[in-house]
């Protein structure tokens, strides 16, 4: 237990017992990921043992890099120095660009002149029978959406007197019924 390589093991003896690597077509573990760290004068050595069913060898290959990363710049640290471990990097350059700029750039121009209600109201008529909201097990369809909001911009205007610039609060969990109370109120004005 413990002797992790050839070379390790060839420099373990016992008195009297001969050490042979035992080499196994499979391994059984008890944890979806196993990760054996082992120290040495020549260095860090790691062993992934995984469950082939939940983890690719690509995946294991980045959680190696990204354990590299972070072990290599705690080496680099000096001895009296303290760090947070979320402070040390793990991603490369690459990664680090896809999740912060390329996944992050979605901005799209839209006009200027038209209200966020007026362009719902824009799509609604184009694809009205196209789902326009799903929350948990409610799906509305785009002509039913406008056509609930609708109705609520109207009772608020009947009701409450809504007008354009009046302040509306709303005090809702997320749902179906929040997205409808939204337009609802920009509708209203």
């Amino acid at each position: 237990y413990g002797i992790n390589d050839t070379d390790t093991a060839a420099g373990f003896t016992l008195p009297g017992v001969t050490l042979t690597p035992y080499e196994s077509e499979g391994t059984t573990v008890k944890f979806d990921l196993n990760i054996d760290l082992s120290i040495s004068e020549q260095g860090i050595g790691l062993s992934w043992v995984y469950d082939k069913q939940l983890f690719t060898q690509a995946h294991i290959a980045q959680l190696d890099q990204h354990l590299g990363r972070v072990l290599t710049a705690l080496c680099a640290l000096e001895p009296t120095q303290t760090v947070a471990l979320a402070q040390l990097p793990m991603l490369s350059a690459p990664e680090q660009e896809e999740l912060l700029v390329t996944l992050n750039d979605t901005q799209l121009c839209y006009e200027q002149d038209v209200c966020m209600h007026e362009r719902f109201e824009r799509q609604a008529a184009a694809t009205p029978d196209a789902v326009a909201v799903i929350c948990e097990e409610v799906a509305l369809t785009y002509r039913e959406l406008n056509r609930r909001a609708n109705q609520l911009a109207r009772y608020l205007q009947a009701h409450h007197h809504i007008t354009p610039n009046t302040l509306v609060g709303l005090c809702v969990e997320r749902s179906v019924e929040m997205v409808i109370a939204i337009l609802g109120v920009l509708k209203a004005g």
